[in-house]
Order: C-alpha cells, then structure tokens, then sequence
C-alpha cells in the first residue's frame, strides 16, 4: 500500500509566497508597462519616438522633425522622460534625447514602418 504524502506547513507557505510573489511581479511589470504606453499613447510624442529611432536628437532637430513648437517637444520630451520611455544626455549646450530601451527601440521601428505604409497608401 502507497503511503501519501502530505507537504510540510513550511513547503505550503513556500509555494504561497513563490504564487503572490509571482502575482506581485505580475501587477508591477503590467503597471510599468501601462505607464510607458501612456507615456507614448500621442500621435506627437509617436512622431518623436520615430524620429529618435534614428539615434539621439537635440530638442532642435526633434523640433524640425516633427514640426512643433519648442515649447510643445519640451513637454512631451518631459512626459516621456519621467516615464523612462526616453533619456536624456547633456553635453555644454544642448540636451540629447534618445531610447535607451531597445525593446521601445524595436517597437518605434515597426511603427516608423506602419507611418511609411500609410504614407505610401494615402497616394
């Protein structure tokens, strides 16, 4: 006859902590996540992220890029960078944004494509 077995009152609380900790692990990278994608959920700061996917950009040249006001990059430079979507780096008078993440870089690209595909399917 089979004896059973039963696990230790330590090996349940054990597997319990492993479970919530894997479902506080869960609800903290999904909070993460819906905060990048806020972050990036404007068509404008999208054309800002496209235009960074080529590397990293003063204010000025995102500004003739994406053809808004000084004022208007800054502010969703600002949204973006407090999210960790986009870094910033400073050398003696500019600051240079670019994206640091190569999974939001990988994203921007197949964005930067459907921006392209659209384009050519508006002609």
């Amino acid at each position: 006859m089979h004896q059973l077995t039963l696990p230790t009152s330590q090996a349940i609380i054990a597997l319990m902590d492993n479970f919530l900790n894997d479902r506080l692990d869960i609800a903290a990278q999904s909070n993460m996540i819906a905060v990048k994608l806020s972050a990036m959920a404007n068509s404008n700061r999208l054309k800002i992220l496209c235009a960074l996917a080529s590397g990293p950009l003063s204010v000025a040249e995102i500004q003739e890029n994406v053809n808004l006001s000084q004022s208007a990059v800054s502010q969703h430079l600002s949204k973006m960078k407090k999210s960790g979507v986009v870094m910033c780096k400073k050398d003696a008078q500019n600051r240079f944004y670019y994206i640091e993440d190569n999974r939001i870089l990988k994203l921007m690209l197949h964005i930067d494509d459907i921006f392209k595909q659209v384009e050519t399917e508006a002609f």
